[in-house]
């Protein structure tokens, strides 16, 4: 992807780019997207959640596409290995068979809804120029379990894991679901605040002025 913006650029005016990493790269102005905060709330629409096999189940979400770069072979191998009273809800594709452990919900039209439910948000990918699904979680005040990637680069993970060692994000994921709630309203209110649709919207607006 670097490669293609890099080939690109030769023929544009300016540039811009949504990590800052690649900002910084190629000479580019950094621009942050824009994140609809609705899509991190639950919808008005009835939703089937997954039925509980025993009291006080808790629930990891990974919700991504499952092309390589996310690496939802990790995700579930990470999912086998969770405590006894947890499930992982896995947007995989319908080859990825759900277990004991792994429940594949297959794609979700909103993710609100089941953020809303769990109690952390996981991502395993490596490669992100932003990362949507992190933002959103944020803004569901989830903590999140993220590789070094995209948002999470930034801060706005609870727990970042430099590993490809199960155990080691299992630990990370019982961590972040522990974590204080002002820790967790701390990293909403600043990401609303720097994310916030108005103030994206303005500097996209001066950059085309």
């Amino acid at each position: 992807g670097n490669t293609v913006f890099e080939r690109q650029l030769q023929f544009c005016h300016c540039g811009v780019a949504v990590n800052k990493d690649v900002a910084n790269r190629f000479g580019v102005r950094h621009m942050r997207n824009l994140v609809d905060p609705a899509r991190s709330m639950p919808s008005s629409s009835r939703m089937q959640w997954p039925r509980r096999t025993r009291d006080l189940e808790r629930y990891v979400l990974w919700s991504h596409r499952p092309s390589s770069e996310k690496r939802p072979e990790l995700a579930q191998v990470i999912a086998e290995q969770l405590p006894n009273n947890w499930k992982m809800l896995f947007t995989g594709t319908s080859a990825v068979k759900s277990s004991e452990k792994l429940l594949n919900i297959g794609r979700i039209a909103h993710p609100g809804d089941y953020l809303d439910k769990c109690e952390v948000f996981l991502s395993t990918a490596d490669q992100e120029a932003f990362g949507y699904s992190i933002a959103e979680a944020v803004l569901a005040q989830r903590p999140v379990v993220s590789a070094p990637a995209g948002l999470a680069l930034d801060g706005w993970a609870t727990e970042v894991v430099e590993t490809d060692d199960p155990q080691h994000w299992v630990a990370a994921i019982l961590r972040a679901a522990e974590a204080s709630q002002q820790e967790i309203q701390k990293k909403f209110e600043d990401f609303a605040a720097e994310y916030a649709i108005a103030k994206v919207l303005r500097e996209w607006e001066e950059l085309f002025a």
